[in-house]
């Protein structure tokens, strides 16, 4: 395959179909129909036109445009489009031709396939040969794209060396051109505007192609819709997104740092319920072992060795006692009738009646009630002398002498310690 052949294929590979640059190629517009406006006859010329895209755009804006190109098997593609063109080398041709006879130049990924002597000389001859207002329009991949500069501008052998934009457009200043405008081009439509940019943005979001659009000096007027273009900002650049993606990182990093300080106060707060529950569990271990303590001591002291014996007597008696408790309702009942005569003795000496209560319950209870419960039954006392604790009283002092006053003061006194 011949050199020639080598390259429209990898052009058709790589650069993109025919509709992807043409629509890539809007982008220009806004500079070129303004030039109607300056000058009645529009010409202009496309150095190294490839497969005329750009031709074909600037022939349905009604713009004379001839292409040169040093390909032969590009310049097929173009005169099967019914395009004006030649084979002949860019700066022989722009040589060739008249001061001021252009209205427009352009050269579409060129200046990165010439030498940097020759770029110059490019330069200097489309400022000679254009129109007083004239554009010139040079694009080129953008190194400032990471992955560009360091990995796919050498994909293409016939590539010198990456071209910066500060270096080109500092070229076509010094060059003569009145003003300039840089254009990134071609980056994802999403990064535009996107605050999250994640560091491969940084490293390959950058606008991948970028453009120096400048303007010759001498326009008769200024044109409204060109000041327009020239004021306008194109494409993102890698120190745009390194912003980005710096803020971005801050930002996670605030929110990590929130997050970090909220688990730190939960675990501040945790400790110290920890520290709390661990004191009480030592206070409370402590009063254990002071328990302990108190128990040992009291199984060695002398009191307890001594009443050792009581202590197992009581044990061996406590069935016994609670089998008694339980029979003692049927021993009253086969008791029933002597039991209420000495009741009824007991209850006719009010002093005898109060101490003998006042034993029972000390000593057992539940045999002072069942007597009570039977005392009651029988009518041996009314209920109220009953709750007062068996004895028998007068509503009323007054009338007594003061013998019986006495005697009534001392029963009260006995009924009450009674209870």
């Amino acid at each position: 395959m011949s050199a020639s052949h080598f390259y429209r294929a990898f052009e058709d590979r790589y650069r993109g179909s025919r509709e992807l640059i043409r629509r890539r190629l809007e982008v220009y517009r806004p500079f070129i129909r303004p030039l109607a406006a300056l000058h009645q006859d529009v010409s202009a010329i496309d150095l190294g036109c490839g497969r005329g895209e750009w031709l074909e755009l600037l022939r349905d804006t009604g713009i004379q445009a001839h292409g040169v190109d040093s390909d032969a098997q590009m310049l097929r593609a173009c005169s099967e489009q019914g395009l004006s063109v030649s084979q002949e080398d860019a700066v022989v041709h722009l040589r060739l031709q008249e001061s001021e006879s252009q209205a427009l130049i352009s050269g579409f990924h060129i200046a990165e396939h010439l030498s940097f002597e020759l770029l110059q000389t490019l330069i200097a001859e489309a400022l000679r040969v254009l129109k007083p207002g004239g554009i010139l329009i040079l694009e080129t991949p953008n190194p400032e794209n990471l992955m560009v500069g360091a990995h796919s501008f050498y994909l293409d052998p016939s590539h010198q060396r990456p071209l910066p934009p500060l270096l080109l457009s500092f070229l076509v200043e010094h060059a003569g051109f009145e003003r300039l405008k840089v254009l990134r081009l071609q980056e994802a439509p999403g990064l535009r505007h996107d605050p999250d940019v994640s560091l491969l943005n940084v490293i390959d979001g950058a606008s991948p192609d970028y453009a120096v659009v400048a303007q010759k000096s001498g326009a008769v007027q200024a044109v409204p819709a060109l000041e327009v273009a020239f004021s306008k900002s194109y494409g993102i650049t890698w120190q745009a997104l390194a912003n980005r993606y710096d803020h971005s990182l801050n930002q996670k990093l605030q929110g990590f740092e929130q997050q970090l300080k909220t688990y730190a106060d939960l675990a501040k707060s945790t400790q110290s319920r920890l520290s709390a529950a661990a004191d009480s569990m030592s206070a409370m271990q402590a009063l254990l072992q002071a328990r302990e303590a108190e128990c040992t001591a009291l199984r060695q002291s002398w009191s307890w060795r001594i009443t050792a014996p009581l202590r197992k007597a009581m044990a061996l008696l406590a069935p016994a006692g609670q089998m008694l408790g339980r029979a003692l309702p049927s021993v009253l009942g086969l008791l029933h009738r002597p039991l209420s005569r000495v009741i009824a003795v007991v209850l006719r000496d009010p002093a005898r009646s109060a101490s003998l209560n006042r034993w029972l319950l000390s000593h057992f209870p539940s045999l002072q009630a069942q007597l009570r419960a039977l005392a009651l039954r029988d009518q041996l006392m009314p209920d109220l002398e009953a709750e007062r604790g068996g004895f028998s009283h007068p509503q009323s002092s007054n009338n007594l002498s003061l013998r019986a006053r006495e005697m009534h003061a001392r029963l009260e006194n006995l009924r009450k310690g009674c209870h």
